[in-house]
């Protein structure tokens, strides 16, 4: 059956909810849904915290990794400390600080260990305008008569050794990552010596073909959620 047209009352209150949802939530979509998803996937293997999530990470198969031989040498054992890491980058409006996660959640958790990486994940994935930003209230180091000078004085070099020289705020707010950094392959790939195992890297995107219409605000908005492909022909990934 052929669907019936939307009455324009019907469309008028649907373009004012959408306003509202803009206006009053900065995003279309609360993306909880999606928050409970990841949480449910991860929480199937047992990885109900960051914890967890390094103790995964540090796995390795039987027999362990090792390098192939060169030149008719013996194989050797590959178990670098950087074999664990995991890096989700995510985009902290709030101080304008580009955010890696696991590594930077102690500036934003109390008890970073315990938190669920599901949040990370969350945190990384709020497109603009499509998603609510993701927010954390209660940001360590923000209530200074609540915290020891000690700990006032750590958190507060830690923020400035990101870049950020302000009040630690009380609460952040979150959005994609690719916002401040849309191919993060310099996270992983070290340009200055010989790297011991190769680093790929995959970045969808469109080929440039046309020029990019902007007469509308989606037409406007697309370049920041569509990426162009990347020229294949560059060796930088810095």
């Amino acid at each position: 059956m052929a669907a019936q047209p939307r009455r324009s009352g019907e469309a008028g209150a649907s373009g004012l909810q959408v306003i509202d949802n803009l206006r009053d939530h900065k995003g279309l979509n609360p993306g909880d849904h999606f928050l409970d998803w990841i949480a449910e996937l991860l929480d199937e293997k047992q990885v109900s915290s960051i914890a967890a999530l390094k103790a995964l990470r540090r796995k390795l198969p039987p027999g362990g990794l090792w390098r192939r031989p060169e030149n008719g040498g013996p194989s050797s054992e590959y178990n670098p400390p950087s074999l664990e890491r995991v890096a989700i980058v995510a985009a902290d409006i709030s101080t304008q600080t580009k955010a890696i996660f696991p590594e930077m959640a102690e500036l934003y958790w109390h008890h970073p260990d315990q938190t669920h990486p599901a949040n990370l994940v969350r945190a990384s994935m709020s497109i603009p305008f499509f998603f609510e930003p993701f927010e954390v209230k209660n940001i360590p180091g923000s209530k200074p008569t609540q915290t020891s000078a000690a700990e006032l004085d750590r958190y507060q070099q830690a923020w400035r050794n990101h870049g950020y020289m302000g009040p630690i705020p009380k609460q952040v707010l979150f959005i994609d990552g690719g916002i401040m950094s849309n191919f993060p392959i310099n996270l992983f790939h070290n340009t200055h010596s010989m790297p011991e195992a190769p680093t790929f890297g995959v970045k969808l995107g469109l080929d440039r073909n046309d020029v990019q219409p902007t007469k509308s605000f989606l037409q406007l908005l697309g370049p920041f959620l569509i990426p162009p492909a990347p020229n294949t022909t560059s060796t930088s990934f810095t």
